[in-house]
């Protein structure tokens, strides 16, 4: 009994890796493609976009980070306003 239920258990995990190996490089590969199309495009992502993703990969500190937001933010109410 205890062999089959580690038997299932083994199987599970194995499928699961098997599938987080298959399609994190996928994800990874259309990233990185929408990404250059945009730059052969000469377009760059919005800034608050391109911001967020910069703080979440640790580019940016968290002062910095709200500093530039609210730099956008007022750039933003700024050419609104016009």
């Amino acid at each position: 009994m205890l062999e089959s239920l580690f038997f299932w258990e083994l199987l599970t995990f194995v499928v699961l890796m098997g599938v987080l190996f298959i399609f994190y490089p996928v994800i990874q590969r259309r990233k990185r493609r929408i990404r250059r199309l945009m730059e052969d495009s000469g377009r760059r992502p919005p800034a608050p976009e391109e911001l967020d993703s910069r703080y979440a990969e640790g580019e940016v500190l968290q002062e910095e980070y709200l500093e530039a937001r609210e730099d956008i933010t007022k750039m933003t109410e700024d050419q609104n306003a016009r």
